[in-house]
C-alpha cells in the first residue's frame, strides 16, 4: 500500500514538473512609435518570440492584425526572410485585393524550406512581417491579433503552443503649428493692439 502511495506521488510530482516547464511562445506587435502625428507613417512588427524548445519553428502562418480604420490607413506590408526569400507570401491590405477589409491586415505566408532549414535560420525571435500605417486623423486607439482568425504552424509532428493576446496602444497628434505662424499671429494682433490704441487717441 505505501508502495503504491509512494508511485502516485511521484507520477503526480513529474506531472507537475512537466506542466510547469511548459512554456508558450509569444506573438508580439511592436510599434515604431507610439505617438504619432497626423499625416506620418510609422510601422508595426509582427514578432514571435519564445521559441526556446527543441524543434519550435515556425513554417506558415496566416494573422489578422485589426485597427481602427477611422484613424489609420494600412499602407504597405513587408516580410521577413527568416521563412525563406521564395516563400509564398499575400498581405490584404489594400482595397485592390479580393480579400480586402477595412480594419484587417490579413497576412499570410508559406515557407518551402525543410523543416532543418528553418530550424537553422530561425533563433528564438523571428520577425515575421512590417506592417506601415498612415496616420489620417486624431484619435488614440489600439492594434490588435485577432486570435479567432490567426494561426501558427511550425512542425506538422508537434504542436505549436502561442500566445495571440497581443494589443498596442497609439496616439495621432494634430499637425503642430510651425513657431514663424506664432509670431506672424502674435504681430498682428500687435499691429491691430496699436491701431486701435491710435485711433482712440485721436
Amino acid at each position: 500500500m505505501l508502495k503504491k502511495q509512494f508511485m502516485i506521488c511521484l507520477i503526480a510530482t513529474f506531472g507537475f514538473l512537466q506542466f510547469g516547464s511548459a512554456s508558450a511562445a509569444t506573438l508580439d506587435l511592436i510599434l515604431s512609435s507610439n505617438s504619432v502625428i497626423e499625416g506620418d507613417t510609422f510601422t508595426v512588427d509582427v514578432v514571435i518570440s519564445g521559441l526556446v524548445e527543441p524543434g519550435e519553428f515556425i513554417s506558415t502562418y496566416n494573422i489578422d492584425v485589426a485597427y481602427d480604420p477611422g484613424s489609420l490607413m494600412a499602407t504597405d506590408v513587408t516580410f521577413g526572410t527568416l521563412l525563406g526569400s521564395g516563400s509564398l507570401t499575400d498581405a490584404n491590405y489594400l482595397p485592390a485585393h479580393p480579400l480586402f477589409v477595412p480594419g484587417i491586415v490579413n497576412i499570410f505566408e508559406l515557407s518551402f524550406l525543410s523543416d532543418n532549414d528553418l530550424k537553422t535560420n530561425q533563433g528564438s525571435s523571428v520577425n515575421l512581417a512590417s506592417i506601415s500605417f498612415l496616420a489620417i486623423a486624431i484619435s488614440a486607439g489600439d492594434i490588435s491579433i485577432d486570435p479567432l482568425f490567426t494561426d501558427i504552424v511550425g512542425d506538422v509532428n508537434s504542436a505549436l503552443q502561442v500566445d495571440l493576446d497581443s494589443v498596442v496602444s497609439y496616439t495621432v497628434s494634430p499637425i503642430p503649428l510651425p513657431g514663424a505662424l506664432w509670431l506672424m499671429i502674435t504681430g498682428v494682433i500687435g499691429i491691430g493692439a496699436m491701431a486701435r490704441k491710435r485711433g482712440s487717441a485721436i
